[in-house]
This record gives structure tokens, C-alpha cells and sequence, in this order.
């Protein structure tokens, strides 16, 4: 059986807008980030960490829990938000390739 892309939804494109925000707010690099999920017992490395924050790869409940951990977070801060049903095209961090697909 193949494999189907599934559209990022509004929920998803937030994380990613978050994701990148707070990360670069507390200075840390992707591959910093990475380095952090060493010790949640899920490790994330910083190609899947990339490909979060640019809508590659889709967040699941366990990437929320690792990140959120990893930044010092309830996991539910990179939910919660009033941009989450926002119009995300023009949006700097996530780009517009979902857009047009």
C-alpha cells in the first residue's frame, strides 16, 4: 500500500509557528533542540525537528510531549493559542508550499 500525504491542518501549521518562536526566543538551535530530547526517553533528532517547523513531517501527540518536555513546557502551551485557526498564508516560519498543494 502507498504511502498518501495528509494536508497539514491549522492545528498543525500553529505548532510549527510556535515551535519556531519559542525556540529561537529561548536561543536555541534545531540541533540544540535535538540534543534536549535526548533525555524524554523519545529522542527527536534535528531533521525531524526541520521538518515539524517547515511542514514536512506532522506533529503527533508523542512529538508534542517530547518537545514540550524538552523546552521546559507543558506540552499543551504549543497547542493552546489564538492563532491556531488562523490564515497561515505570508506567514514567515512555515512558508506557503502547503498552500498551493
Amino acid at each position: 500500500m502507498g504511502r498518501h500525504a495528509i494536508a497539514m491542518g491549522p492545528a498543525g501549521r500553529s505548532v510549527a509557528r510556535r515551535l519556531v518562536r519559542i525556540r529561537t526566543e529561548r536561543g536555541f538551535t534545531q540541533a540544540q533542540l535535538a540534543g534536549l530530547t535526548e533525555c524524554t526517553g523519545r529522542p527527536m533528532n534535528r531533521q525531524m525537528i526541520t521538518e515539524i517547523e517547515t511542514l514536512r513531517r506532522r506533529v503527533d501527540v508523542d512529538d508534542l510531549v517530547v518537545l514540550g518536555r524538552a523546552l521546559g513546557l507543558d506540552p499543551a502551551t504549543l497547542l493552546d493559542g489564538e492563532d491556531c485557526c488562523a490564515d497561515d498564508r505570508g506567514t514567515g516560519a512555515t512558508g506557503d508550499e502547503e498552500e498551493r498543494r
